[in-house]
């Protein structure tokens, strides 16, 4: 009988320890998320010299489009439809253009022109992959 509930209990751990993953994973992303938005904010913040209220709506944006984008992400992985994929790639899309845009209109003209390079050289970046 021992045997019998110690084999039980070495078949149940794996399954608890997973469960306690999927739930923890399940909790993250809004953590990830900002973590992400600090992590682009901070970085624009070095390259672009924004002062502190650049800074506090840039992360804003940043967090607007990561919540936008990220359920966009999960749909493309999850479908076999090229036609559903290439849509949701259109909406993702127009949504990084708004927060180009919206960045755009928060910088001073030359900030506006290391954004533009920046934005350039992110494009090149994607079309090499």
């Amino acid at each position: 009988m021992v045997l019998g509930l110690a084999s039980v209990l070495c078949l149940m751990t794996p399954l608890m320890s997973t469960a306690q993953t999927t739930a923890k994973n399940a909790m993250t992303p809004a953590r990830d998320l900002e973590a992400k938005a600090n992590k682009q904010t901070e970085k624009a913040a070095k390259e672009l010299a924004l002062n502190d209220e650049q800074k506090s709506k840039f992360k804003k944006f940043a967090m607007d489009r990561l919540y936008k984008v990220q359920p966009i992400n999960e749909k493309i992985k999850a479908t076999k439809d090229e036609a559903e994929k290439q849509n949701l790639k259109a909406q993702k899309k127009q949504i990084n253009e708004e927060f180009f845009n919206n960045v755009n209109n928060i910088l001073t003209p030359a900030q506006q022109e290391l954004w533009k390079k920046k934005k350039e050289e992110l494009m090149e970046h994607k079309h090499e992959k």
